[in-house]
C-alpha cells in the first residue's frame, strides 16, 4: 500500500513538472511557421519545383478540397494537405511559400 501511494505521488509530481515546462516546437510540425524566405530558400524553389506545384500539387490540393478534405481553401488547409503527403515533405516550405504568394 505504501509503495502504491509513493508511486502515485511520484507520478503526480512528474506530471506537474512536465506541464510546467514548455518544450521547443518540432520543426516537422505543420503548425510551425515557415523559415524566413532568404536567398537560400528561394534558390531551392527552382523552375521544376514551381512547375510541380502548378501541375501536380495545387491540382491535387483542389481535388482534396472538393472531396471534403477541408471546408474551405485556406493556408491552414493547404498546410494540412501538404503535411499528409509524405512525398511532398522535403519541399514542404517551398510549396507553402508558393501557395501564400499565389493567393
Amino acid at each position: 500500500m505504501k509503495f502504491a501511494r509513493i508511486t502515485t505521488v511520484w507520478l503526480l509530481a512528474v506530471a506537474g513538472l512536465a506541464t510546467s515546462f514548455s518544450l521547443p516546437s518540432n520543426a516537422d510540425s505543420p503548425n510551425v511557421p515557415p523559415p524566413v524566405v532568404d536567398s537560400a530558400l528561394q534558390a531551392t524553389i527552382t523552375v521544376a519545383v514551381r512547375r510541380n506545384y502548378r501541375g501536380d500539387i495545387f491540382p491535387a490540393y483542389l481535388h482534396w478540397l472538393a472531396s471534403d478534405g477541408a471546408p474551405e481553401d485556406s493556408l491552414p488547409a493547404f498546410t494540412a494537405f501538404v503535411a499528409t503527403r509524405t512525398s511532398y515533405q522535403h519541399l514542404r516550405w517551398c510549396y507553402i511559400w508558393l501557395y501564400v504568394n499565389s493567393h
